[in-house]
């Protein structure tokens, strides 16, 4: 099984990324609670300063806009794993969506997870 994504520091994630346009707060609680709907992975898209949250099979499991998702539409992929260990490395209230110039990031005190996959066109369950 493979694994999406790769922990760093968010200095060293806001040198080799770039800084962060738009970055959406989500509570550890409501976070975790995504978590527990999914089996090895979560895809992340931010619109409109909105995230959207899908499952592992692009089901989405959080869309408080209620913005349209297409099947063409680009989602970060990232292992569920590896949010585990991002979400263990610190103590914040709040997990941060972060979308940066070309990637999408999440960051939790001062840890940031990247190098996510995209989907399409590499998607997990394909």
């Amino acid at each position: 099984m493979p694994t999406y994504g790769q922990l760093f520091t968010s200095q060293q994630a806001d040198q080799n990324f770039g800084a962060v346009t738009t970055s959406v707060p989500v509570s550890v609680d409501l976070f975790e609670s995504f978590l527990n709907q999914v089996k090895s992975y979560i895809m992340f898209r931010v619109v409109n300063d909105n995230i959207i949250v899908l499952d592992d099979n692009r089901n989405i499991i959080y869309n408080p806009a209620d913005a349209d998702v297409t099947p063409e539409e680009v989602f970060t992929v990232y292992s569920v794993d590896l949010i585990n260990d991002l979400l263990s490395s610190g103590s914040a209230e709040n997990v941060l969506v972060e979308q940066r110039s070309a990637v999408l990031s999440l960051s939790f005190d001062d840890h940031t997870l990247e190098t996510g996959s995209i989907c399409p066109p590499y998607c997990p369950n394909e």
